[in-house]
């Protein structure tokens, strides 16, 4: 009985220590792969911040106004061309008369009626003074 006892704890003990072993294997994959994605994250950190301070450099307001002025013909807006919304809807030229005339009746046939822009107007207006 002592011998198959002894086998059986010597059974017992070998599966243990390959146990422990591949624990102990599977620990050390874990901390190259801990490892190795703590050096990916810092690569990536590095490269936010490098593209940060590149966006940083070509938002910068002196370059584009520079370069604006290099390559186009804008100017600053002036304060007196800012205007509000009621402004704006105001200052629009289409009167319903005008704006029959100039819409043609869709599929060329008659009896289509255009877009009444004077309402187009009002409902504009009438956003403005509830936006106000």
């Amino acid at each position: 009985m002592s011998r198959i006892l002894m086998l059986g704890a010597f059974v017992v003990f070998v599966s243990a220590a390959f146990m422990r072993y591949q624990t102990e294997a599977e620990v050390k994959q874990i901390h190259k792969d801990v490892a190795r994605l703590q050096r990916v994250l810092e690569s990536e950190r590095t490269q936010t911040n490098i593209l940060r301070a590149e966006l940083a450099h070509l938002e910068e307001p002196a370059r584009l106004a520079r370069l604006a002025q290099i390559y186009t013909d804008l100017q600053p807006a002036e304060a007196a061309q800012v205007v509000g919304l009621s402004v704006a809807v105001a200052r629009l030229p289409l009167e319903a008369s005008e704006a029959e005339a100039d819409v043609p009746a869709e599929g060329g046939g008659g009896g289509q009626r255009p877009m009444a822009v004077a309402s187009l107007k009002e409902n504009a207006l009438a956003a403005a003074e509830e936006g106000q």
